[in-house]
Formats: structure tokens, sequence, C-alpha cells
């Protein structure tokens, strides 16, 4: 019996040291991958859009350390991961909006990296640009993030945050008085034509109503008179009639007429739709060919040279010379009253692309590419004009 028991214990002791040793290595497992999840920064943005789709949106991710841009195609939500000890811009982007930028710094003592922060999680939200409106406050990032050892997390910078709030608001009352103005003129235009619509159906139907009781009058009259008043009545009968006929044929021209001027309207407004279609799907297509072919260049470039440590103004010299397409660029400053334009005229096989940046005298300054509303990096990266 004892050596039963001698022989149980000795499982037993054998089996609780596999346990452990088991739950150390499970233990060891967990606590590696968690260092390697915490490796970067969690980033949550939630993107909107006033009044539109996210069709042509793009996020710009730029690494201020490293110098290196990676473009992101619109969606509601951006789920980033940022590696810490770098510093880093998001811009939000729409052609027809305001670009709005996020400064975060990921920069923070070694030991709080190891332990992970909470995910930065913000909103963003583009109001359409209008022609006029000084906006040059959205030039610089309108919320900054970096490591605070007061909250001992990564949060928002609260000075940076009144320092410009004031201006930022005061852009964004701007920007709401004037679409508030728009849709004010499109309700009374609307209304305008309602009342129009409503006058001429009431100008209708007195005409009616008159020419049905002079008719009347005219038949009244021709009974009382009877035989005495016989050619009189018919001569006022005939005139009776000339009249509604006329009055009739003008309603139906003026009918024939509103119809042939809405179907008028109707085939300029497909047309320009299809047009806008045309031109949003052929700047959809450059953009990816472009990616394709710089994503290309790169490739080619790894393989084919040596790493190099780059120097300054190198970035524009590749940006104009690498790549399978070649092209050429000429540039005309041109001064006027309220504003100095730089138009840069780029040269492609088969056709020519024309870049606009304009910049008023109180300081805004707006990119444009074939007369459509574009970046300052789309701008620049096209051009080479810093």
């Amino acid at each position: 019996m004892q050596i039963k028991q001698f022989l149980f214990e000795i499982k037993m002791n054998k089996f609780c040291r596999v346990f452990l040793v088991s739950g150390w290595l499970i233990v060891l497992t967990w606590v590696n991958a968690e260092a390697q999840r915490q490796a970067a920064l969690p980033v949550i943005a939630n993107f909107k859009i006033e009044e539109g789709s996210f069709e042509g949106s793009y996020l710009v991710l730029e690494n201020l350390t490293s110098n290196q841009t990676q473009t992101i195609k619109g969606s509601s939500r951006f789920n980033l991961n940022l590696p810490y000890n770098g510093d880093y811009i998001l811009s939000f982007n729409k052609p027809g909006y305001v670009t709005k930028k996020i400064q975060i710094d990921t920069h923070a003592p070694l030991q709080r990296i190891e332990q992970g922060f909470y995910p930065v999680n913000f909103d963003v939200y583009l109001f359409k640009q209008f022609e006029g409106v000084n906006i040059v406050v959205f030039n610089q990032p309108v919320a900054r993030y970096h490591y605070s050892p007061m909250l001992d997390e990564i949060f928002y910078d609260t000075d940076y945050t009144k320092q410009i709030q004031s201006a930022i608001k005061a852009a964004e009352d701007e920007l709401k008085k004037r679409k508030e103005e728009e849709k004010k003129n499109a309700v009374q235009a609307k209304k305008n034509a309602e009342q129009a619509k409503s006058d001429s159906l009431i100008q209708a139907r007195a005409a009616r109503k008159a020419l049905a009781d002079s008719v009347e009058a005219t038949r009244k009259s021709a009974i009382a008179k009877a035989e005495e008043d016989r050619k009189a009545k018919l001569a006022l009968e005939e005139e009776t009639r000339r009249k509604a006929k006329i009055a009739t044929e003008e309603e139906q021209q003026n009918k024939s007429r509103m119809k042939t001027e809405e179907e008028q309207r109707n085939r300029l407004r497909a047309k320009q739709e299809e047009e806008e279609r045309r031109q949003q799907a052929a700047n959809a297509k450059n953009e990816q060919d472009a990616k394709q072919k710089s994503l290309m260049a790169e490739q080619s470039e790894k393989r084919n040279l040596k790493p190099a440590i780059p120097v300054q103004g190198s970035e524009k010299q590749d940006a104009l010379t690498t790549g399978q397409v070649s092209k050429h660029i000429v540039i005309e400053e041109i001064a006027e009253d309220s504003r100095n334009l730089i138009k840069a005229t780029v040269s492609l096989p088969g056709k020519e692309v024309i870049y606009l940046k304009v910049i008023y005298r109180w300081g805004g300054v707006f990119y444009f590419k074939d007369r459509v509303s574009i970046s300052e990096t789309m701008f620049k990266q096209a051009t080479g004009i810093k």
C-alpha cells in the first residue's frame, strides 16, 4: 500500500512540473505577441464629408522623420498603426473641399512604449471650399497629438488647440455662412419659379373665364335681339370663334415652347453630368496609373541600383526624371491686381496638363489641375514646385 502511494506521489509531481512549464510557455508567447502588437501606436480616424460621397477623397500620410509619404483611398474610417519615435502629418483631401491636417508625434519614453498606449481616436469633417473665403489657417494642422508626461498618454495638445481655435472657428463659420447663402438663393429661386408658374396658371384661367363670359354675353344678347340682330350675331360669333382659335393656338405654342425649353435644359444637364463623370473617371484613372508607374519604377530601381544616401534636392529631380514616361514642364509667373499666378504646363506624350497655384493678396492659396481644385501635395508632386 505504501509503495502504491509513493508511486502516485511521483506521478503527481511530474504532472505539476509539466503543467507549470506549459503555463510559462503560454505566458511568454502572449507577452511576445503583445510587445509586437505595441510596436506602433494605433490610430482610429473617422472621416466625414459634408453633403458628399468618399469618391475622389484620399488620405496622405507623411512621415516627417523619414520624409516618406503614403496615399490611402478615402473611406469612412481609417485604422492606422504609426511606428513609435516618429512625427507624422495626416492630410485629409477631396477636390472642391477644404483640406484638413492632423499632426501626431509618437515619441515617448521606452518604458512607457513597452507598456502600450490607448488608441488615438478623432473625427475629421471636410467642408466645401468657396473661392474668396480665407482658409489660410487650414494650411497648418487643426490638431496636434504628443506624449504628455502629466497624463502619461499620447494626447492632443490643448495649448495648441486654444491657440488656433478662434481662427479655425472663424474660417468654418465663414464657410457655413457661404453655404447657407447658397441654400437660401436656391430656395428663393425655386419659390420664384413656383410663383411664376402659379401666376401663369391664374392668368390662363382668367383668360378662359373671360372668354367664356364674353361668349355667354354674346349669346344672351343675340337671343334678346333675335331676328333683328341676326347678321350682327353671326358676325360677333365669327369674331368670337376667331379669338378662341387664336387663344388656343397661343396656348399650344406656349406649351410647346416650354416643353422644348425643358427638354433643352434636361439635355444640357445630362451632358454636364456625363462630362463630370468622365472627368472624375479620368482623374481616378490618371491617379491610379501614376501610382502604378511610381511603384514599378521604385521596384525597378530597388532591383538595379545600390542603396544611396539621399541628398538635399534629390526628391524634386527624381519626380521629374525617373519613370518610364518623360515630361516637359514650362513654368510661368503672372501678376494681377488681387492675386499672383504660378502656371506650370506639363507636356506628356499625347497630351498637355495645366497646373495653377493661385496666391491671393490676403494670404489665401489654392491649387488647380485643368481648373479642378486639388491639394498642395498633388500640385507639388506633379510640378516639382515647392
